[in-house]
């Protein structure tokens, strides 16, 4: 109920679903490893990555072997060079074309670029889609049980691609982009979807994760006590 009302600005432009009890994935500002371009550039609240020469980022929130499936949707605001899909942690996402595992799609080229194997295996270049540029919706719809990844450009799907070989259990993959001279801003569905997500895809929240198994009370819980100057027995631990 502690709610503010907006003035002076639009809700639907600049507020978010984002709330304690359901928290939506960011760009994560600790994982921008791009070779040479060490100076991130971040924008409104984490969601939008900045014109820059190179400029690169990681979600935090990710499928950690879960195989969920889930979207999010990139909008180009400027377009120089992008490059949009999952990768692992320490992916050099400015050298993608050696490193892997990953799977992107080139907006200046159109090519895809997918591992076929898990671990450090290099993604492969091939034709795929369309080009993309400054106004074009790519929306990512990963499926980590079926191994596909498929994106959608301004709803359009430019085909299935198979991630059968870098899915193998054993490696946790995240949101990633990648802008040389492009800036881009990702919605990870704390605001509408602009198409619409094909059924039984998740945006990457908290309130889409699994149960956990165990909560922090099966194992922790306080014990209030009185002091009494002396011994005190505490039980209940």
């Amino acid at each position: 109920g502690n709610n503010f009302t907006p003035t002076s600005m639009s809700d639907a432009a600049n507020g978010t679903a984002d709330t304690p009890s359901d928290s939506y994935a960011l760009l994560n500002p600790l994982d921008t490893r791009a070779t040479t371009y060490t100076t991130i550039g971040l924008a409104n609240g984490n969601l939008e990555l900045t014109q820059k020469i190179g400029n690169a980022a990681r979600s935090a929130f990710g499928d950690t072997l879960g195989g969920g499936q889930w979207v999010f949707e990139v909008t180009l605001l400027a377009t120089g060079a992008a490059w949009i899909g999952w990768s692992a942690l320490n992916v050099d996402l400015n050298n993608i074309v050696t490193q892997g595992p990953a799977v992107v799609y080139r907006g200046d080229t159109g090519n895809k670029y997918v591992s076929s194997t898990s671990g450090t295996g290099a993604p492969t270049s091939s034709a795929y889609g369309a080009t993309y540029v400054s106004g074009d919706v790519i929306r990512v719809e990963a499926d980590f049980t079926a191994s596909t990844v498929e994106f959608f450009k301004n709803g359009t799907s430019q085909g299935s691609i198979s991630i059968s070989g870098m899915n193998d259990g054993t490696v946790d993959y995240f949101p990633s982009v990648y802008g040389s001279n492009s800036s881009l801003r990702v919605n990870f569905g704390q605001q509408p979807f602009i198409g619409t997500p094909t059924a039984g895809f998740k945006a990457l929240s908290t309130a889409n994760l699994p149960t956990p198994d165990y909560q922090g009370i099966d194992y922790f819980n306080p014990i209030l006590y009185t002091g009494n100057g002396s011994t005190n027995a505490i039980t209940g631990v």
